[in-house]
């Protein structure tokens, strides 16, 4: 072999492991990209959770009560003895019709709600995120389930239930 072939030998070999070394890097800057770009769709998610607009729902669904503007003025255990059940606002509108502001707030703060775990489903059953990514919307998933009494009807009347149910199935995988 001649100086001149090891030298091409040498030239290919360097390119060789240039690209490969190229390749490692730039897989290793994707994956890091890939990860802070679903960090902040999941920091997104959040912080619509946390929105001013499902505030109400989620304090109903943590048992504290509303207190609408005539029960203000009351003390805390006479606002406790006079509070709506959760039942009776979320019920079906033909069967008893809405009659305030107070009651269209809480129903529209729980379609909100509702309309952000449908989203979530959605997210979940098209490998958007995983199951183990809805962790931090378990607590509240779990309070639906504990009062699935109060908020089924209103789920199935105007959502779909599957939705609901596929979040509690994987989140009942991840324990």
């Amino acid at each position: 072999m001649s100086d001149a072939d090891i030298i091409e030998i040498v030239k290919i070999s360097v390119a060789a492991i240039g690209a490969i070394i190229v390749f490692f890097v730039g897989r290793y800057e994707y994956r890091k990209s890939i990860k802070i770009k679903r960090a902040e769709f999941l920091d997104k998610l959040i912080a619509e959770f946390l929105d001013k607009e499902t505030e109400i729902a989620r304090s109903l669904l943590d048992d504290y009560i509303y207190v609408t503007d005539e029960l203000k003025g009351l003390s805390t255990e006479e606002q406790k003895q006079k509070a709506v059940k959760l039942g009776f606002y979320l019920r079906d509108h033909d069967k008893c019709p809405i009659k305030n502001t107070d009651e269209i707030k809480v129903r529209k703060s729980f379609d909100e709600l509702f309309d952000f775990f449908t989203k979530l489903s959605y997210y979940l059953s098209n490998n958007l995120i995983s199951a183990s990514e809805l962790t931090y919307f378990k607590y509240y998933l779990n309070k639906l389930e504990q009062k699935k009494d109060d908020v089924n009807e209103y789920i199935n009347k105007y959502f779909y239930m599957k939705d609901f149910q596929t979040l509690l199935i994987a989140l009942k995988k991840i324990k």
